[in-house]
């Protein structure tokens, strides 16, 4: 409820980045369950630098030093413990908190990707091509990851089914 009291102690954060175009309220069902059960939870707006829109867009570079930013903060301002740090993502957002991960940052405890896409996106595009090597240059295996995805063929969306190849050590 609002305003209320902290408890005493250390609590795990979660970092939420929300996809492409999102808003800061992307799933609040799933934020508010998981500060309902001790959770400290950040969202940001993961907005461009010249702040011209709050709507996100495909930056890493931009959103790895907002959730170091984030990260950061949280740490300061609330009872956090920076041992159980982790992070979530949708879409767009999902690959980011991927990146970050990817990164050697030993402040990550685990991951949750909500449909990356890359499972069933070509990695010659950008986005993904970006993102994959990233992942190939990480120095550090990944904390534990949990990716949902989309299982199905489509040959709307130009895959035959999910791959998580890209994900093996």
């Amino acid at each position: 409820f609002q305003n209320a009291p902290p408890l005493p102690g250390a609590f795990p954060a979660l970092i939420h980045h929300q996809g492409l175009g999102g808003s800061i309220v992307d799933n609040p069902e799933l934020l508010e369950f998981l500060a309902s059960h001790g959770y400290v939870v950040v969202a940001s707006t993961f907005q461009p630098e010249d702040g011209l829109s709050f709507g996100v867009d495909s930056d890493f570079t931009r959103s790895i030093k907002d959730i170091a930013f984030l990260i950061s903060m949280v740490c300061q301002r609330f009872a956090v413990d920076p041992g159980r740090i982790g992070l979530s993502g949708h879409s767009y957002g999902a690959s980011a908190v991927l990146a970050y991960a990817a990164e050697a940052q030993a402040n990550i405890r685990a991951v949750v990707s909500l449909d990356s896409t890359r499972e069933w996106n070509a990695e010659r595009e950008p986005l993904f091509s970006d993102l994959a090597a990233r992942q190939s240059k990480a120095v550090m295996s990944m904390p534990p990851l949990m990716i949902v995805t989309m299982g199905t063929s489509d040959v709307r969306f130009g895959h035959s089914g999910a791959r998580f190849d890209h994900y093996d050590g």
